[in-house]
């Protein structure tokens, strides 16, 4: 897990492998770049262990943010919260 901190906790996003399980911003940190610069740091990660994407799912909150960010959908499953989109994206 991998933590973003300004006086207080900003975001927090974890990985295993090219997979992303779990991402949070907080509030008061939406649309400052948090996210952003948390998912680059696990990209890299990712690439520099040799992935050649990192896959994650999304619910309809978080699906634009990942799009932004390069994710394309690959899928879509019903979930008992919701509709969830599973996104890929390539790694340099």
């Amino acid at each position: 897990m991998f933590v973003a901190v300004e006086d207080d906790v900003l975001g927090t996003v974890s990985r295993d492998g090219n997979k992303v399980f779990t991402m949070f911003i907080h509030p008061r940190a939406a649309g400052q770049g948090v996210g952003r610069r948390l998912m680059r740091h696990i990209e890299a990660l990712a690439a520099t262990d040799g992935y050649d994407h990192m896959e994650t799912g999304a619910s309809i909150t978080g699906h634009g943010f990942y799009h932004r960010l390069g994710y394309v959908d690959v899928r879509t499953s019903e979930t008992e919260f919701g509709l969830n989109y599973i996104l890929r994206k390539p790694l340099p």
